[in-house]
């Protein structure tokens, strides 16, 4: 799972997606503190409303204790998707019917069409939806529509 501050950027400016409603497995930060990146354990709807997520930290090894992390910060969570639900976002797209031999093949075009500074799967994936479906592209702090 990247972790990388490069990918965690390219997710929080990804609004298009950070509409995910969080569930056991998720990987999460909040933009106050990038450092510390965690998987949810569990979620717990509140009266009001919101969510309590309670998760680990993946990159800071010695921290192992259960945290209510919701309560800490006042932004809301950055969604880190994972590559297989990347993955998932184009069988929820208008290419939802195509094999996926098309679909390896459409993201091999793009991998090698040119070069995007991609130094993971996930940073792969997440450059391709946004480019194929929202039509964005990655300058390095932010996405820029595309003519």
């Amino acid at each position: 799972m990247d972790t990388t501050e490069k990918y965690i950027k390219m997710c929080e400016k990804a609004t298009e997606i950070q509409g995910h409603k969080f569930i056991l497995g998720d990987y999460f930060c909040y933009s106050e503190d990038k450092d510390y990146v965690y998987i949810i354990t569990s979620t717990f709807d509140t009266q009001g409303g919101g969510t309590l997520l309670r998760g680990h930290s993946v990159n800071h090894k010695d921290i192992w204790d259960e945290k209510e992390v919701h309560s800490q910060f006042s932004d809301k969570p950055v969604w880190l998707p994972t590559q297989d639900q990347l993955q998932e976002m184009m069988y929820e797209s208008p290419m939802s019917e195509s094999t996926v031999q098309d679909m390896v093949g459409y993201l091999y075009k793009f991998a090698f069409e040119e070069s995007h500074g991609i130094v993971s799967m996930e940073q792969l994936w997440l450059t391709f939806i946004m480019e194929s479906y929202h039509k964005k592209k990655w300058n390095g702090e932010d996405w820029v529509a595309v003519e």
